[in-house]
């Protein structure tokens, strides 16, 4: 397999792990998408262009990635809001026993 095969792989893995939340699996799969991109540009020569395609496609999948990560918690910490907000104003299913103490 090409390198440019792996990297692609790599990258649909990564996209896959980030769109399903799978976080575990996000920090696996850019360690590998990272590595194929190192291998990549490491393996240019000065005669030929630089990969600055390799490149652009790495920065683009990085801001991709962080920006729905960022949804995803901004989504989540929605929800904990709401919840907040709902155990705040519950009233509990009995008062709490008052004593009278004398003496």
């Amino acid at each position: 397999m090409t390198n440019e095969n792996l990297r692609r792989e790599a990258a649909e893995r990564l996209r896959r792990a980030v769109a399903s939340e799978a976080y575990d699996d996000v920090e696996t799969a850019l360690a590998d998408y990272r590595r194929e991109v190192e291998a990549a540009v490491s393996a240019w020569s000065s005669p030929e262009p630089p990969p600055t395609e390799v490149v652009r496609e790495a920065m683009d999948l990085t801001n991709w990635a962080l920006r729905v990560v960022r949804c995803s918690r901004a989504r989540t910490r929605d929800k904990i809001d709401q919840v907040s907000t709902v155990l705040h104003y519950s009233t509990p299913a009995s008062p709490p026993p008052r004593w009278k103490l004398e003496g």
